[in-house]
């Protein structure tokens, strides 16, 4: 086995051509952005200076919220909402139900039907007595 002479090691070794961050820090530099100050400053003020420019025609906050008209708009849609809300829900129990109903009418899969469900009802219980803190069990710590 031969030992690689300085010279290969050295140039099988890549070179940075630019410092890192901690190395910039370190020598005083502590700028972590490579644009000059005057591009930093006057991007910023361009920035707020177009936000501004953008607001001039915004009305006043409503902060109240809306009256009249707006309001009695609000809750009808809050109504319709509602409705919808109670058909997907209503329709997603059904189209959940309905398969399991006519599993029942199979004497074996509704036997195994109840099984699951008792398992199911069992598993549940035992989790929430776990997070609750109810159970017995103690664990050691091995060391």
């Amino acid at each position: 086995m031969t030992i690689p002479s300085q010279e290969i090691t050295e140039a099988a070794t890549p070179r940075r051509q630019q410092p890192i961050d901690e190395e910039a820090v370190a020598n005083g530099d502590g700028r972590t952005c490579e644009l000059p100050t005057w591009a930093l400053i006057g991007g910023i003020t361009v920035g707020v200076a177009v936000a501004l420019a953008l607001s001039v025609d915004a009305g006043p906050a409503m902060a109240l919220g809306p009256e009249g008209p707006l309001l009695e708009e609000f809750w009808d849609n809050m109504r319709r909402y509602v409705l919808y809300a109670l058909t997907v829900s209503t329709g997603f129990a059904w189209a959940l139900v309905q398969p399991i109903y006519e599993l029942l009418r199979n004497p074996i899969t509704a036997v195994l039907i109840i099984v699951v469900m008792a398992g199911g009802a069992v598993l549940t219980v035992q989790v929430i007595n776990a997070m609750a803190g109810n159970s017995d069990f103690v664990y050691m710590y091995e060391q």
